[in-house]
């Protein structure tokens, strides 16, 4: 009866230790993928993988939604916005009739309103709030991979406003003032 005891106590010991174990090494995985995911954002990613439904200058001569070869190089020096939507999102409606008002204000700012939605669903939702005729605003549609890797987890809307040295200055998750957006450009 002793041993058995002694055997019930070392099988629950071993057990809480592995458990605890188990827990703290879940807990780091979850940091240091937290910390991965804010080091890609720190920085604006790689453009160059983006369908985009409005060509910009230099590529007005590729048929519609053909990757672009639109790189960082081309962004260099000037402020970039990236939102991602999704077109059945009623927040991200709101904000494209927002920022299709009030486009004038964004200045010389470069904006990305991408998708993970089909190209075919990013042009209706480009053309249905006017983002398809604004000079420089960009609509596209990226594989959610890419997003992933470039990105991180997102959600929609996630805006992300990055500086002319390519830097992160603001990042929202979820619907944002135009006023808060424009205070970072």
């Amino acid at each position: 009866m002793n041993r058995l005891k002694r055997a019930i106590i070392w099988g629950l010991i071993v057990l809480v230790f592995g458990f605890v174990s188990y827990a703290i090494g879940a807990m780091q995985q979850r940091l240091t993928e937290k910390e991965t995911s804010t080091q890609k954002r720190q920085h604006r990613p790689e453009l160059s993988r983006i369908q985009l439904i409005n060509q910009p200058t230099s590529a007005k001569s590729l048929p519609v939604g053909v990757r672009t070869g639109f790189t960082n190089a081309m962004l260099d020096n000037q402020t970039v916005v990236v939102v991602f939507f999704d077109p059945d999102c009623e927040h991200c409606q709101y904000e494209a009739g927002q920022f299709s008002k009030r486009a004038a204000e964004f200045g010389s700012a470069q904006v990305f309103w991408l998708t993970t939605a089909t190209l075919v669903r990013a042009r209706l939702f480009a053309r249905q709030f006017g983002l398809d005729t604004l000079n420089r605003f960009h609509v596209g549609a990226v594989s959610r991979d890419e997003a992933y890797r470039a990105f991180g987890p997102t959600s929609n809307p996630h805006l992300f406003i990055y500086g002319p040295d390519g830097s992160l200055r603001k990042e929202y998750r979820g619907e944002v003032k135009l006023e808060a957006v424009l205070n970072y450009l």
